[in-house]
């Protein structure tokens, strides 16, 4: 019980936004002991093992930050940063007088672990939020078709874990639903509820010091899941592109040298509705670590 986050999957609905591990540890709940004012979740949470099946069960009920407009409408706001901002140099006062976001959240998850190094497991949640969000731009004008608005979100998905000759495979599908939209009395495009589906899948294969890895991922820009956190070549939380993305890489060891080197090519559809254009993101990485004494470390 307490300020607590949630990691499962590959992080499409739960994940520690600074895990950077191709393969996402289902670490399940942990005690959330930073001194910022808790970016997660505040609550309770109960785990219970029954012969092959790991249960869980969440609860949470917390303030966020946001700006009211003048109907009282949560405004100028992206669900998934601007409501978990906070200064640094920010007052107490400060804090609690722009604390008017209410989220309370239900959840749970089951895993079903069958076979040795395999795992199914199905994740849900539910958010509602008081009062409504709308979100405006600076001016008070709506914008982005594809922000989410209303006063509850519904997350639910399923991962996957297995190994076949060698090579183990592991991903995951998440799909969201924006509900309460109907009650701001929007005009079209903005009226129109939406719907998001993310998914991920990855390989890894070891062959004697070298760790072969590739993955795909497919976002869509109306998924909404504010404690996710997934690879991608931009910022998965950004609406204003679809992104398909690929990943090959590899991680090896020698004597006194550990390293890896990877290539991201990722693509941006461009979504109904906007005038965004289509682009493309290539990232590549080489990173080197040498020890050749035990007092000493190189790195490039």
């Amino acid at each position: 019980a307490g300020n607590y986050q949630l990691q499962y999957g590959q992080g499409l609905i739960f994940n520690d936004p600074y895990d950077r591990d191709f393969k996402s540890k289902s670490r399940g709940a942990r005690i959330d002991t930073g001194t910022n004012p808790n970016m997660h979740l505040k609550g309770i949470v109960a785990e219970k093992k029954i012969g092959a099946f790991d249960l869980v069960a969440f609860y949470s009920d917390k303030k966020m930050r946001s700006s009211l407009s003048l109907d009282g409408e949560t405004a100028r706001l992206s669900l998934e940063t601007d409501a978990r901002l906070y200064d640094s140099y920010d007052t107490w006062k400060n804090i609690e007088r722009r604390d008017n976001l209410h989220e309370e959240l239900f959840g749970g998850r089951m895993k079903w672990a069958f076979a040795s190094g395999t795992h199914i497991s199905v994740l849900g949640y539910d958010s509602y939020y008081s009062p409504l969000i709308n979100q405006t731009d600076q001016y008070g004008k709506i914008t982005k078709p594809y922000a989410f608005r209303g006063d509850r979100n519904s997350v639910i998905g399923a991962d996957f874990d297995t190994r076949l000759s060698g090579v183990n495979l592991f991903g995951e599908y998440a799909r969201s639903y924006e509900h309460g939209r109907e009650k701001l009395g929007l005009e079209a495009p903005y009226n129109e509820q939406q719907i998001g589906d993310a998914w991920i899948i990855k390989m890894l294969f070891p062959v004697s010091r070298i760790n072969i890895m590739a993955a795909y991922w497919d976002y869509d820009p109306d998924y909404v899941s504010p404690y996710s956190s997934a690879m991608g070549g931009r910022d998965m939380k950004s609406k204003d592109f679809n992104q398909v993305g690929t990943m090959f890489g590899l991680t090896f060891r020698a004597k006194g040298l550990e390293g890896q080197a990877h290539y991201k090519p990722v693509r941006y559809k461009v979504p109904e509705k906007t005038k965004n254009y289509p682009g493309r993101s290539d990232d590549y990485l080489l990173s080197l670590k040498y020890k050749p004494e035990r007092e000493y470390e190189l790195y490039y």
